[in-house]
């Protein structure tokens, strides 16, 4: 109760970057292991998009990003 999340993003010089933010929740630790899901959204999906993701268990929240340069055929939509 009284979380919240927060989902940015900017396409800036052919670059994409998204920031995912969680905050006002119970307090966050880093797991000892990395999960499936872990591992999808930190290696998995940046490998898909050619791109670098970076996943941190910060105390007062989870924080995401994500940078990809946009390709030819998604920068021309």
């Amino acid at each position: 109760p009284g979380g919240r999340v927060t989902i940015d993003w900017v396409v800036d010089d052919g670059r994409f970057e998204l920031t995912w933010l969680e905050w006002g929740g119970p307090p966050v630790r880093a797991p000892v292991t990395r999960g499936f899901g872990s591992q999808m959204i930190e290696r998995g999906l940046p490998r898909d998009v050619g791109g670098a993701g970076r996943l941190s268990f910060e105390p007062d929240g989870l924080r995401y990003g994500l940078t990809a340069p946009l390709g030819e055929r998604i920068a021309a939509r």
